[in-house]
């Protein structure tokens, strides 16, 4: 039986140094011979301690080139329910902006109306939704998996000339057309789109137990990755997966333009484990980030932590999917890739943490760059301290990081804010902007980059928000907004 805590961790998705210390695991003949012990590292649950016991919410110390609100608005959704929940945020080529959730209810959409299944006023279902926005924040289409139960895109990834939404069905859902039906109590979904969103393919898969995508990301030449979890067994056109025991194990598939499945790779131990972030380099190559349980096991590396509770791992695979290197790396949430390094945010092990930055606590969750082998090169705490932190690279290498750190009033957690905050390639601070002036609390959801270099953040928040060029109301109930930054 799948843990409750982790699928609400992977579906509440559904509802947001110089180069020293060790090497990165490389592969072994023998998967004895693989065997290595995990960092001591600090954990997502002592990390979110840690951002509970801040005694304030500020911007970190040195703040330069202020960002400027551009536009903002508050995305479609009225009355005291909103109808709209969105997790996901990503934007094309042409500067188009694309989000993913899940939609219960009614919702007008540019010229659309949309309308999730069953009884609207007494118990609607929720279908997983995409929707898109031109630069001007103008909805432009939107594309529902309608189904009778709970279905839910947890992300959305867009390439040269494809939109990819992933997340989970449950029993049958239709899309653009397209009925799938489902194996088991949660299904994975996956959808891809023209740029103009006429549907290209959707596809499922399932077990007899939960399954659900967590996240997507696209290759320049147009290659899908996608990552999740399952549980039991389950099959991705012909290439055959197992979990272990009653645990819920990680898969990562890659899939080419037309939806057809190439590889597929499951990796599991003792606990559950579940993917958090997904990148591609230009080669081909595959980075990875996740969530582990007491140990972890692919092909023949074999990680193992040395604290309890959650830990994390980050691995690199050939455009083969073969693994070329894993490590353990704590508390892992996003990974991007440029100029040919990593860029992660989590919690390395302090004995790779350069000097400058070993006197920061370490239960803080740091922005990360490492080498192609997985070798730690710099290492910069994430601050304002904050649980869930959202990150994007521009193509500058730009590295933006949003939070949403909660203020105190005594030992009480009280509301949160939203802060961004750019730093160059090289780990320096660049700018850091609190989002937004509030009464009630504030978070951020996700971020994106234009290749113009202008930052898009997506938050939620509760009754009257000013954002200097823009005041929302949330209408009594949640709000979503969205907000683009000068950089």
């Amino acid at each position: 039986m799948l843990d409750r805590a982790f699928f609400g961790a992977c579906v509440a998705a559904a509802l947001g140094c110089s180069g020293g210390g060790p090497a990165p695991t490389q592969p072994a003949t023998t998967k004895t011979a693989a065997q290595t012990a995990g960092t001591a590292t600090a954990t997502p649950a002592a990390m979110g301690a840690a951002a509970a016991t801040a005694t304030a919410a500020t911007a970190p110390p040195l703040e330069r080139s202020p960002l400027m609100v551009k536009q903002a608005m508050r995305l479609p959704g009225e009355g005291p329910v909103n109808p709209l929940s969105l997790r996901d945020l990503a934007v094309d080529a042409s500067g188009n902006i694309l989000v993913s959730g899940g939609l219960r209810g009614s919702l007008r959409w540019g010229t659309a109306q949309l309308t999730s299944r069953g009884d609207e006023k007494e118990a609607p279902s929720v279908d997983a939704f995409l929707g898109s926005l031109d630069a001007s924040f103008r909805p432009v289409w939107a594309s529902v998996a309608d189904g009778p139960d709970t279905d839910w895109a947890n992300a959305v990834a867009a390439g040269k000339d494809l939109i990819v939404s992933v997340g989970h069905f449950t029993g049958e859902a239709e899309v653009g057309g397209k009925m799938l039906t489902g194996r088991g109590g949660s299904d994975i979904l996956i959808t891809a789109f023209e740029p103009g969103g006429t549907l290209r393919f959707a596809r499922g898969f399932g077990s007899k137990g939960h399954s659900d995508a967590t996240a997507v990301a696209i290759g320049e030449r147009g290659d899908i990755v996608v990552g999740g979890a399952f549980e039991r067994a389950i099959q991705f056109d012909g290439f055959p997966l197992q979990s272990t025991g009653v645990f819920a194990a990680t898969f990562l598939i890659m899939l080419r333009p037309d939806g057809r499945v190439v590889w597929a790779k499951g990796f599991g131990g003792r606990g559950n484990s579940a993917i958090t972030g997904i990148a591609v380099d230009p080669d081909g190559s595959v980075v990875v980030g996740g969530e582990m349980g007491a140990d972890i096991e692919v092909d023949v590396f074999k990680l193992r932590g040395k604290q309890r509770g959650e830990r994390g791992f980050l691995m690199r695979l050939a455009p083969d999917g073969k693994l070329l290197w894993a490590r353990p790396f704590a508390g892992v949430d996003e990974v991007a890739i440029h100029g040919g390094g990593i860029i992660a945010i989590g919690a390395p092990d302090d004995a790779e943490v350069p000097p400058s930055d070993a006197t920061l606590p370490e239960t803080w969750l740091k922005v990360v760059k490492l080498s192609k082998d997985g070798k730690v090169q710099w290492a910069r705490t994430v601050a304002p301290a904050s649980q869930d932190p959202k990150m994007a690279v521009a193509p500058s290498g730009m590295i933006v990081v949003a939070t949403t750190p909660h203020l105190m009033t005594g030992y009480n957690v009280g509301r949160s804010e939203a802060f961004v905050t750019t730093r160059s390639p090289e780990g320096e601070l660049i700018a850091s902007k609190k989002l937004g002036k509030s009464e009630k609390s504030v978070t951020c959801r996700a971020v994106a980059v234009r290749s113009s270099g202008e930052i898009l953040v997506m938050g939620g928040f509760l009754g009257e928000i000013d954002f200097e060029k823009a005041a929302l109301s949330s209408g009594g109930g949640d709000g979503t907004f969205l907000v683009e930054l000068e950089p």
